[in-house]
């Protein structure tokens, strides 16, 4: 007997993964904007027509089966092709319209890439820019999955999927307050600040990676006082004395001023790298994703 033939709802698979995402029926309704029993009923006829369990229901939200899982692959990879479709007609018709969903680490975000956005849609209006914001594993990861279509992060994150190109230098300074003893020196080693307390960020983050390692490898020991998440956290606990902390230059001089900081250039060799940016398959991004992707690696080749 024939097997029968299984015809998908694409508005099903979009909400499937809008599920598998927000690991929740009630968010992936909010994100659509359709109620959660709609969403519920729309999943379990997809779950019947296809004969399996796609979620496992808990208190807490839900988790996909192994069965979800594999049908994510798939999910992503045609919702990319009919993207591309899409992208390659809208060329075709109006020039270069389209969406790039951009993922980025803090540090790009709040140095030169708010200026170099601002250009690129001055000269392409009609390119809509997704900008999301993460470490640089989970940029990786977004643009490994699909999730996104350009990355910028710290390369020292394995990548192996993608393809990879030079961005912008960081520079990471020491900042103290201003009547700290290290504010006086013009620039500072980090076997000198590992005698202060530090205020320090995650050791998820590249940043704390590249610390600690440093740390290690230099035989090293620091003593971190208080652990933050983000650079705006760091910057107020060392303006009330809780120690002194490390972040890229870009995220500490503009607003050392205002906090009474002192910014305090480190000499280490690992205190001075370099971003990149990264997309799956640059020879076959669509029109929009290829018009930014060239336009930031120009930019990075001009700086």
């Amino acid at each position: 007997m024939a097997k029968p033939t299984i015809r998908f709802d694409l508005i099903s698979l979009r909400l499937f993964l809008s599920v598998l995402e927000e690991s929740s029926f009630t968010r992936a309704a909010t994100r659509e904007h359709i109620t959660a029993p709609a969403v519920s009923k729309r999943i379990s006829e997809l779950e019947a027509q296809l004969g399996v369990q796609l979620f496992e229901r808990h208190s807490s939200g839900v988790r996909p089966t192994a069965a979800g899982r594999a049908l994510e692959v798939d999910a992503r990879s045609m919702f990319a092709t009919l993207d591309r479709m899409q992208t390659l007609a809208g060329d075709y018709a109006s020039g270069e319209r389209g969406e790039v969903r951009l993922y980025a680490n803090a540090s790009s975000i709040v140095d030169t890439l708010p200026d170099e956005m601002r250009r690129f849609s001055r000269r392409h209006p009609h390119i809509q820019i997704r900008l999301d914001e993460g470490r640089s594993t989970e940029v990786v990861d977004a643009v490994t999955s699909g999730r996104a279509d350009i990355g910028i992060f710290v390369p020292n994150i394995p990548a192996p999927e993608l393809e990879t190109a030079p961005y912008r230098k960081v520079a990471l300074v020491l900042i103290t307050p201003v009547d700290h003893p290290l504010a006086a020196h013009g620039s500072a080693v980090f076997a000198e600040a590992a005698a202060y307390d530090f205020v320090g960020l995650s050791d998820a983050s590249s940043i704390g990676m590249r610390i600690k390692s440093a740390a290690a490898n230099a035989g090293i020991h620091s003593h971190t006082a208080i652990q933050v998440t983000t650079f705006e956290a760091m910057r107020r606990m060392v303006q009330a004395g809780m120690g002194i902390g490390i972040l890229p230059e870009s995220c500490a001089a503009p607003y050392a001023q205002g906090l009474g900081l002192c910014c305090i250039p480190l000499t280490d060799d690992w205190a001075s790298y370099h971003l990149s940016l990264c997309v799956r398959h640059a020879d076959t991004l669509p029109t929009a994703t290829r018009l930014l992707f060239h336009f930031l690696s120009e930019q990075a080749a001009d700086h």
